[in-house]
């Protein structure tokens, strides 16, 4: 076993050679070696097949998977989600990047080398846009007057190495975010393609006011004209990872529909972190608190723990529930068993601190329709930089999810959430929500006509009759999210046929 994995546990050992020494970095060694499984998705011909372990190819599980990358622009169905849902999460771990022999950008990487075996992890806010008056990366409601049907009405938050004063950085738009603004998966990709991309994303000021530790500035940086500068760090540290991951990398994505009431707090929370870091030197921030200027850790504040703060503020997944090592891939793995596997009965939803506290204070469960998979790969047409090779690691003991904890388990959900259609297609995933939903409340209905309701406390029953109502309300509005989803579908299918029929 060892042997088998040596080149992954070696490079595993040297990323965080540079962060932890001594006993720390003996924990990580012994971690690479005992809780790490891979996954590995290879490119073949016209199809896509899964390089699954031994275990599980002798169990003659089905190797060539349907493709679900390319599209770029977004298929027929991601565009009428996004006339659906006007606000929601897409939490995203990113795989890691391999560049074409004798090919590299900046430092990132050595030439022919590839990246992190751990991947990256982003998220998307749909419907909360990036605060541009505000002097560091902060977000606001995007305005009441906004088109919340465009997919790209939204902000993604990535937290990275060097970042000093701020804890995350916001980049506007799925095109800048995922794509680098590539408009085509036409354009060629090269080296002089990457540098006009560098130099237009600092035109947009994303990047503005965000400092760096010192240890990741060039030398003599104290002579680079501020722009100059900026480049440097984005050349050699923030490109396809802050943003414009799909040049080089594949997103698996988890899509959470979310309430306004819930997003509105959630961009005050996120405001507050990175109000806490910048505050650490600017005296004239008014802040309860001053805070400490953002240090990032490759185990316990990296990425995935940005993520995962958020992920427990929304009453989606409990922080404090996690174990001390974060990954991309489990992330998102717990994501999606969060909020398709896990029960909405009375009783369960009522025993679980976060969700009912979520519950009473934002009338919002996690466990909604339109909690969906959504899998984009990076641009292979003409790419000159990056070779298409989708690598990502994810620990076998599931941290949130106690039903899942065999060896296989975690490896096994993330093929199923990502390669399977009941998870990844909104109607099914609706459907089975829609059952689950009705009976929890044919239950409720049961418990009360059966006198069983009076025996639980007040508080309790306080929390029925409001849960009640919720599912009743939430049945009705999945009637109508499919009505509606079928209608669109059916109106952009004819559209683009009779596009494709008209004389040129």
């Amino acid at each position: 076993m060892v042997t088998k994995h040596f080149p992954i546990i070696k490079k595993s050992v040297y990323m965080l050679y540079s962060h932890y020494t001594g006993a720390t970095l003996l924990t990580s060694f012994l971690t690479s070696l005992t809780l790490v499984s891979c996954i590995s998705v290879n490119h073949v011909h016209d199809s896509y097949k899964m390089r699954l372990p031994a275990a599980a190819a002798a169990e003659n599980r089905p190797e060539i998977l349907p493709p679900p990358y390319g599209d770029h622009n977004r298929d027929i169905d991601q565009k009428i989600y996004d006339r659906l849902f006007p606000y929601y999460a897409k939490f995203c771990a990113i795989s890691r990047y391999q560049y074409k022999a004798g090919m590299s950008i900046g430092t990132i990487g050595n030439a022919g080398g590839s990246g992190s075996p751990f991947g990256h992890y982003i998220t998307y806010l749909k419907g909360v846009c990036k605060d541009n008056v505000a002097p560091y990366p902060r977000l606001k409601m995007c305005p009441a007057e906004s088109d919340f049907t465009n997919p790209d009405l939204g902000v993604a938050l990535s937290a990275n190495v060097p970042f000093k004063n701020v804890c995350y950085v916001a980049v506007p738009t799925q095109k800048w975010s995922f794509d680098g603004n590539i408009q085509s998966e036409e354009e060629s990709i090269d080296p002089k393609k990457v540098e006009e991309i560098i130099s237009d994303f600092v035109d947009t000021g994303f990047f503005d006011g965000v400092t760096f530790h010192s240890k990741y500035l060039p030398r003599k940086h104290e002579h680079l004209s501020k722009r100059d500068l900026l480049k440097f760090m984005i050349r050699n540290h923030a490109i396809f990872s802050d943003f414009a991951v799909h040049i080089s990398r594949a997103s698996y994505c988890v899509k959470i529909p979310i309430s306004k009431s819930l997003m509105e707090q959630s961009v005050m929370f996120l405001n507050e972190i990175n109000d806490y870091h910048a505050s650490y030197k600017n005296l004239d921030l008014d802040i309860k608190q001053r805070g400490k200027k953002y240090n990032w850790c490759a185990l316990k504040n990296n990425c995935v723990r940005f993520g995962l703060r958020l992920a427990s503020f929304m009453g989606i997944l409990d922080e404090n529930k996690a174990g001390a090592i974060l990954m991309p891939a489990n992330q998102v793995v717990d994501l999606m068993a969060r909020t398709n596997l896990e029960s909405v009965d009375i009783e369960s939803v009522f025993r679980d601190n976060l969700l009912r506290e979520t519950f009473l204070k934002y009338n919002y469960i996690p466990m909604q329709a339109g909690a969906i998979s959504e899998v984009v790969g990076p641009f292979t047409k003409n790419n000159q930089i990056f070779n298409y090779q989708d690598y990502i690691y994810t620990l076998k003991r599931n941290v949130f999810v106690k039903a899942f904890i065999s060896p296989k388990s975690r490896r096994n959900l993330f093929h199923s959430f990502f390669f399977e259609q009941e998870y990844r297609d909104f109607i099914l995933q609706n459907r089975q929500m829609f059952n689950k939903y009705r009976s929890a409340l044919k239950q409720m209905i049961e418990m009360e006509s059966n006198g069983l309701l009076r025996t639980h406390s007040a508080q309790f029953q306080f929390f029925f009759q409001r849960y009640k109502q919720y599912l009743q309300q939430e049945l009705k509005t999945m009637d109508e999210l499919q009505s509606r989803f079928l209608k669109e579908k059916d109106a952009l299918e004819h559209a683009l046929l009779n596009l494709a029929s008209a004389p040129t």
